[in-house]
């Protein structure tokens, strides 16, 4: 019985380890859902904040924005994002 325990402790510790997250990977996962949203509400700060200065966005269409298109373009609600599918 001792054994069947230990085995099952180990198991869950493996499992643990192999699906946490770096601090890293939790600090792109956050600045990725931040993104999102900031993307979705047109937040012109957060979008700041979140993008570079040498950002260069490319449409579908073929149409390339720089940061500060990019982020009027947001939050003057000439491009509306109302939902974005990460997959």
């Amino acid at each position: 019985m001792k054994s069947f325990a230990l085995l099952i402790a180990c198991c869950f510790l493996t499992v643990t380890t192999l699906f946490a997250q770096s601090k890293d990977e939790v600090a792109v996962s956050t600045a990725c859902a931040a993104f999102q949203k900031a993307i979705i509400d047109g937040d012109k700060n957060a979008l700041e904040s979140l993008t570079l200065k040498s950002l260069s966005y490319g449409h579908s269409s073929g149409m390339v924005e720089n940061q500060s298109q990019f982020i009027t373009a947001l939050s003057s609600g000439t491009i509306d994002f109302t939902t974005i599918d990460i997959t």
